[in-house]
């Protein structure tokens, strides 16, 4: 075990440990999401970035990092919706730079999988794909 990995798991305790707490912390499901992922634990990771939007819709960075995720298990459609949202999210808090990243990041996915726009709408839920 690395100290990176050492790290991680001090991090996945900490906000687990938050959680319990107060379960309705956004932040703490975000950044336990994120240590998840470090640990190539991505189906912890998706759940609870899936719970960080639940408490708050609006974030731009927890569709970002579920559309990543998805893009890494090769579920292409879900990968799609939620860059797709990422980057309207990224567009209404006026965050040009992420909003790019996410549109070249979803071009690439319409590409990988063979969709195109037309085939998503903005609005789409991707837990219903």
């Amino acid at each position: 075990m690395g100290i990176f990995d050492v790290f991680a798991d001090r991090t996945i305790k900490k906000y687990k440990e938050r959680l319990a707490d107060d379960p309705e912390d956004a932040e703490a499901h975000f950044y336990l999401a994120a240590a998840y992922e470090e640990r190539g634990r991505i189906r912890d990771a998706i759940r609870e970035f899936q719970e960080t939007l639940r408490l708050n819709p609006k974030s731009a960075e927890a569709c970002f990092n579920l559309g990543v995720l998805y893009e890494h298990i090769n579920d292409g459609k879900k990968a799609i919706v939620y860059i797709l949202k990422a980057g309207n999210l990224f567009g209404e808090k006026g965050d040009a730079a992420n909003k790019e990243r996410a549109r070249k990041r979803l071009r690439d996915y319409y590409q990988r999988y063979g969709f195109k726009p037309e085939d998503f709408s903005d609005n789409e839920d991707p837990e219903n794909l």
